[in-house]
């Protein structure tokens, strides 16, 4: 028998549809500001990435009331991207 007849042969089980969410679940947040273990500031993530395209962050983010508070602890960079994403937003 041959690899390919007998690969066709197992059958496989589509665990796709055996995890159900429950309605009332909430998502996580997509973007936010997190701190990165190694980083120096904190930065602004767009599913999974920071504005300055400088670090991967895939944990929990902080909540979106922190968008306006400005802190010195802020990446400059992502601070001014996340500035003309909300103006452009704003339009």
């Amino acid at each position: 028998m041959k690899f390919s007849e007998l690969r066709d042969s197992i059958p496989i089980k589509d665990f796709s549809l055996s995890y159900k969410k429950k309605p009332d679940e909430k998502k996580p947040p997509t973007e936010g500001w997190a701190w990165p273990i190694n980083a120096s500031k904190a930065h602004y993530f767009v599913n999974g990435e920071s504005l300055c395209r400088k670090w991967m962050y895939l944990a929990k983010l902080d909540s979106q009331e922190s968008l306006v508070i400005e802190t010195p602890d802020d990446c400059l960079e992502c601070r001014k991207k996340l500035k003309k994403r909300l103006a452009v937003n704003e339009r």
